[in-house]
This record gives C-alpha cells, structure tokens and sequence, in this order.
C-alpha cells in the first residue's frame, strides 16, 4: 500500500539571493544593454570635425577688418580752357616726373580771339602813336603863339622906352606915351594867358596819354589770357605723381574747370578700414593696427573715424607707422587688424561656430577617452579673432567641439567615430 509523503512548507529566497540576482541583473544590463544605447548614439566623424582645448592665459581682443590702401594726396587736373579732346597721350598707371604733356585739346574759336586781340592791341599801339604825334603838334602851336607873343611884347616895351624920351623931350603927345603903355600891358596880359594854355594843354595832354596807356594795357591783358587759354589747349601736369583717373574721352567737349586727369602721390598711402557698425564701437583713435598686404606685416595706428554708418559699415582711417611692402599701390586690397584690448590671465579657448560676445551657448565637451561627448551649456565673455573668453560651464584642459553640432538636435550625448 502507499504511504502518504508528508507536504514540505514553500520556501521563498533569503534577501542574500535577492540581493545576489540583482547585481547579476544589473551586470547583464551593463553588459548588454549599454552598448545597445550607446549604438543608439548620434556619431559625429571626428576626423572632419575640429576641436578646442580649454586654456589659461593672456588674451587679446581686436577687430579685423577688410581694407584698401588709398592715396594720401590726390589732385585733380581740371579744363583750363574749352574744347574738344583730340589726343589723349597719358594713360592711366603713367609715372609723371615733372609738366609732361597728357593731352591735347582743340578750340578753333578761341584762335580767333587770339587773331582778333592781336589786330586790336596792334591798333591800340597805332592810336598811342597818333595820339604822341597830334599832341606833339598841339604843344609846338602853343609854344609858337607863346613865342610870338612875347617877342611882340619885348617890341612893345622898347617902343615904350623910346617914347617915355622922347616925351620927355616934349616931341611926341602924352596919347601916343599912354597908347604904347597900353600895348605893352595887353601884350603882358596875353602872355599870361597863353603860359596858362600851354599848361592846362600839358596836364589834359597827360590824361589822353594815360587813358591810352590803360587801354593797351587792357588790349595786352586780354591777349595775354587768351594766349595763355591757347597754351592750355595743351594739358601738362602740374605736380609729379601716378596718373589714377582720366575722365574724358577722345572727342569729347570740355568746359572750363571740368575735371580730367586725377593725379596721385603714390609714395604716401594710408589704408581704409571697413568696419562692421557691430565692431566699430571699441575704435578709438591712436590703436595700433596691424597692416596684412598679403605679401608683408606693418604695423599703423588709428587716425581717423567716420562719425557715420553707410550699410551696416563704419570707415577707419589709419597712418602706416612702418614702412609697407614695395609693391603696395592705391587700390591695393588689405586687412587690418586693431588692437583693442590685452585681457590679462583669463580662462580662453578657440572661437565655437556662432558664439556670441557676453552670451550663453551648448557646446559638446569630450570625455576622458575622447569616443563620446556631453552636451554643457557655457557662459562666454568676450571675443578675439579666434579666442573666447569662457566664464562659467568649463574648465582648464577641457576638450570640447567647435564645428557646427546643430545636426545633433540638442543630444544629451554624442559618440565620435
């Protein structure tokens, strides 16, 4: 017959088991479970990516801006006369080392003035000469009446003479002695008057002289300009330099005073700035600037800035404090870079894409084996050309990725492969 087993009491595990089944769970999730997250992870190449390592140490805050050299004295060689443009002898890029001849201008109706005050100042002189001759005759007229006056005079007064004896002597009347006084004080009388005469004559015969003096010296003058517009029908250079600029063409007609040729001093160029408005307001006159040509380093200081903004753009003046490179020339395109600042020891690291001066921003720092990367949210400061200021989020030695991670959507996490 069968004998009935006695039942056993359940046994349900000891904490020690349960403690002991769940480190072997958390082992199999760490085993397992983590690669399969970390597969999940977005991947950034790491060899087309660049990254930044967080420094300690001076820091320099400047602004770099794209430029010109331009020349420091430029003049413009404007129309001394009209005309139309019939030969153009300089080009621009010509070295003018003294008055070179630069073009020819043509006006055939300005030769005729010239012809035309030529005939009148001849004709002035030919009336000066008329003038000496009629007046020469005027003067000898008067001399001869005055001549003739005095020598009846002087006759007179010795009839007189002869009269008061022979009245004396009682052989002629008192009516013939006072007939012969009489002749003798008109003919005084006349001689006064004709001295007068020939005096008023002089000075009025002056007068005639100097009013035609002034008019050939006017005939002169008017010859003398047109002559001197005729002479600049040749255009010449008045000061030494580069030719830039020529504005006429060939056929063109000119007015008086328009501008041609502009002339430069190529051996003093100074270099124009255009600086950003955002960049502009650190700018102060006297920093240094340091010149690029792209073929040598000089360094300038600030001289000049452009109290106004043309699109978004503010221009600064600098005077080359160092000699530029040989083969600078106007127009020549350049970079400057001004010195704003020389920050002292301060935490710094190489410019992430799109940090903003005193800003906040999400960057990716590389963990120790530098396969993945945690997404720190960083307080900048201020920014150099290449260099940030980091105030708050890292730490010296920190790595930490500068290219563009806005593909990643704001991942807590990133793996570098």
């Amino acid at each position: 017959m069968d004998l009935a087993k006695p039942t056993q009491p359940r046994r349900f595990p000891s904490w020690t088991q349960l403690s002991l089944l769940l480190v072997i769970a958390v082992v199999v999730a760490t085993f397992v479970g983590l690669p399969r997250l970390r597969a999940g992870l977005p991947e950034l190449d790491g060899d087309a990516a660049w990254f930044g390592t967080v420094e300690r140490g001076p820091m320099t805050i400047s602004v770099r801006a794209p430029g010109r050299l331009v020349p420091e004295q430029e003049r413009w060689i404007t129309a001394p006369a009209e005309g139309v443009v019939e030969r153009m002898v300089a080009e621009p890029g010509d070295a003018l080392l003294g008055p070179e001849l630069l073009l020819l201008l043509a006006n055939p109706e300005l030769e005729r003035e010239v012809d035309d005050a030529e005939l009148a100042l001849r004709s002035e002189r030919a009336a000066a000469a008329a003038l000496e001759a009629r007046l020469a005759n005027e003067l000898l007229d008067l001399r001869a009446s005055l001549h003739s006056i005095t020598t009846d005079l002087r006759e007179a007064e010795l009839r007189s003479v002869r009269n008061e004896s022979l009245h004396a002597a009682g052989l002629i009347a008192e009516l013939e002695l006072e007939l012969g006084r009489l002749e003798v004080e008109e003919l005084q009388g006349r001689r006064e008057l004709e001295n007068e005469r020939l005096a008023v004559r002089r000075r009025s015969q002056k007068t005639e002289q100097e009013a035609q003096r002034i008019r050939i010296e006017q005939a002169e003058t008017v010859l003398a300009d047109l002559r001197r517009d005729v002479a600049g029908l040749q255009v010449r250079a008045s000061v030494a330099g580069v030719v830039t600029e020529i504005v006429p063409e060939v056929g063109s007609r000119v007015r008086l005073g328009d501008p041609l040729i502009k002339v430069m001093d190529p051996s003093r160029l100074r270099v124009e700035l255009d600086v950003p408005q955002a960049r502009a307001a650190d700018i102060v006159v006297g920093q240094t600037v340091l010149i690029d040509t792209r073929q040598a380093m000089s360094r300038g200081r600030v001289r000049r800035i452009d109290p106004s903004v043309q699109d978004g753009i503010v221009r600064v003046d600098v005077d080359p404090t160092e000699d530029l490179t040989s083969d600078a020339r106007a127009a020549m395109r350049v970079d400057g870079t001004i010195e704003i600042e020389e920050l002292g020891e301060v935490l710094r690291t190489r410019r992430p894409r799109d940090a903003r001066e005193n800003g906040r921003m999400v960057v990716y720092r590389l963990d120790e084996s530098g396969q993945e990367a945690e997404r720190v949210d960083v307080r900048l400061g201020r920014l150099s050309l290449r260099d940030v200021q980091v105030l708050a989020g890292l730490a010296v030695g920190d790595r930490i990725i500068l290219s563009d991670t806005s593909q990643f959507g704001g991942a807590d996490r990133i793996r570098i492969r």
